[in-house]
């Protein structure tokens, strides 16, 4: 690997970490909200929500490092061209040819890596996320109750709770549809 190949893919490596990184922490942002309000209301242990938030991460880290290999060959590629040092490379007789190839490697054997991730651990983490969000589901069911709305999710049947206390489970003022049978 010529020197030159190592310096461009030196100069995408770091904002290739600090997109990746920021990228993660914004979307992590949004679902520690709901774990916040899981752990506090709801009262859903620690060691729970932190398995959450491990299974959950691999679903974000494929959306960011996508994201963050784009922003990086941005800001390299924009910082090599305010240094003018594009304009050095190409009159040193590097064609643009030779100054892209080793961001072309590098985004594909990043490619790679990013396929055989999204196979493999992907997809066991979001059904081991699914699977301990059912069970924590099934173990506080008033979790997925809110007050004030109503719930059509059963067959001919809505109902609609008016009062809901998340510490004791309490549900006050229970009212109980019955739509008949949907084949009459």
């Amino acid at each position: 690997m010529k020197i030159i190949h190592r310096y461009i893919i030196k100069e995408i490596t770091g904002p290739l970490l600090l997109g990746f990184f920021i990228f993660t922490f914004i979307f992590l942002m949004d679902k520690m909200t709901e774990l916040a309000d899981m752990i506090i209301n709801k009262g859903v242990g620690l060691v729970n929500i932190l398995k959450l938030l491990a299974y959950i991460l691999p679903a974000y880290i494929a959306i960011t490092i996508p994201m963050g290999i784009l922003l990086a060959v941005l800001i390299a590629f924009g910082r090599l061209n305010s240094d003018n040092e594009i304009i050095a490379m190409k009159t040193n007789g590097l064609s643009i040819k030779n100054i892209i190839f080793p961001v072309i490697i590098f985004s594909l054997v990043l490619s790679l890596i990013m396929v055989l991730f999204n196979n493999s651990i992907l997809p066991k983490s979001n059904l081991a996320f699914k699977t301990l969000s059912y069970d924590i589901l099934k173990e506080r069911a008033s979790i997925a109750i809110k007050d004030k709305l109503f719930i059509d999710e059963f067959e001919n049947y809505i109902f609609y709770i008016e009062e809901k206390d998340d510490k004791t489970d309490k549900l006050k003022n229970i009212t109980i549809y019955y739509m008949g049978n949907a084949k009459e």
